[in-house]
């Protein structure tokens, strides 16, 4: 044991002049540390608010249960009201280039250890240097450059008319249906609405994507389907990381900026007569029905029941949602019974077991049973627009 005598000893040693050197750096560096953290707390409105966001992230990451619950046996029975859905998941953002390297198969060099570290380090410095601003790659991740070039690469595909009037292309007559009532130009396509998540990578993706009916006066004709995006918390993604904390917290609030600057030449659709010059985000957001950020009490079945509700109410015979890998996945298994995906080489069982890739597009037709309170995905309706699923999840044996 230590004795007593020994203490002594050990307490009246005087100190060497360097371990007293270090000593008095590391408490001034830490007053230091403290005098800017409460000069940016009494001066900066961004501070405060990232400060509250960053709490907000602890306690999802801590208490979240957004992916436990229990899922509903489907029996057949009679469905008698359907919609046509579309979902189109965001392009890659700033949170996927640093921990998901594995979906840029161009970066050879992506998968490096030093890499990583080099990727983290470099958005941990980016994080700091913009910690009194709104700006952050890490809450409510913003689409990154690779993200944007996605978005309007979807934008130029939906825009090519040749997708949704060829009858012999790669679409069949039900596709080029869904494709019509996304690119909303046609006088006889089916009457469309959008919706998306209220997170910042999945606005900027609508806004870029679908600028052909979301940006209507940079068309040289105003698009028939033109409006807002409905900004909702019923597609906000089942995940517990920061990078799904909402920067609009308050129920109809939309985030201070989309994480990157508008640019004319992303809002501008193909052959459009002039230019169109970026507004503010109500111009093109319609968050009135948002709830704000998702709360501990949710999870994602009550999301997922709740949008498909708000999607059988709409009026229009299309519903475009633009939302998240997981919740997307986690829909169709909610939705779609067990004997659909027997078949494991069958669309939907791909579905179910895999992510949609960035900035692609599926549709499909869903129906709901009054009786029951039910909704069920129809497998033989599901159709790939763009894009795809990437590879199926390894599961633990």
């Amino acid at each position: 044991g230590i004795s007593i005598c020994s203490i002594c000893r050990f307490m009246s040693m005087s100190p060497s002049p360097v371990l007293f050197s270090s000593h008095l750096l590391l408490l001034l560096l830490i007053m230091v540390v403290l005098l800017i953290n409460v000069l940016l707390y009494l001066s900066s409105r961004a501070y405060r608010r990232k400060l509250v966001l960053a709490g907000v992230g602890v306690k999802h990451m801590l208490l979240s249960k957004d992916r436990k619950y229990t899922k509903k046996t489907l029996t057949p029975s009679s469905l008698s009201h359907r919609k046509h859905l579309v979902f189109i998941r965001h392009g890659e953002s700033e949170w996927n280039v640093v921990f998901n390297p594995k979906k840029r198969p161009d970066d050879k060099f992506a998968l490096y250890p030093h890499m990583l570290l080099w990727r983290f380090l470099k958005a941990l410095l980016v994080e700091l240097v913009s910690v009194a601003t709104h700006a952050s790659l890490a809450l409510d991740s913003p689409l990154s450059q690779r993200g944007i070039a996605q978005a309007e690469q979807l934008a130029k595909y939906i825009e090519s008319p040749e997708i949704c009037m060829n009858p012999e292309g790669e679409h069949d007559d039900y596709a080029r249906f869904l494709l019509r009532g996304v690119l909303a130009r046609d006088e006889n396509a089916p009457t469309s609405t959008v919706a998306c998540s209220n997170l910042r990578r999945c606005m900027l993706t609508a806004l870029v994507a679908l600028r052909s009916r979301i940006c209507p006066t940079g068309h040289a004709s105003k698009p028939r389907n033109a409006s807002k995006a409905h900004v909702t918390t019923d597609l906000q993604e089942m995940s517990r990381n920061v990078d799904c904390v909402a920067m609009a917290l308050e129920p109809a609030s939309l985030p201070p900026s989309l994480g990157r600057n508008l640019k004319p030449q992303m809002l501008t659709a193909k052959n459009a007569s002039q230019l169109h010059q970026p507004g503010p985000l109500e111009q093109y957001f319609d968050a009135s029905e948002c709830r704000g950020m998702k709360t501990l009490r949710s999870n994602g079945r009550l999301r997922m029941e709740a949008f498909a509700r708000w999607a059988m109410k709409c009026d229009e015979e299309v519903v475009i949602a633009v939302g998240h890998s997981l919740y997307f996945r986690e829909f169709f298994n909610l939705f779609t019974r067990e004997s659909d995906r027997d078949d494991k080489n069958s669309l939907i069982a791909r579905a179910c077991e895999s992510k949609m890739a960035n900035c692609s597009m599926v549709g499909f037709e869903l129906a709901y049973d009054e009786v029951m309170g039910s909704f069920q995905v129809m497998p033989s309706t599901l159709r790939v627009l763009d894009g795809g699923f990437e590879s199926a999840r390894k599961k633990s044996k």
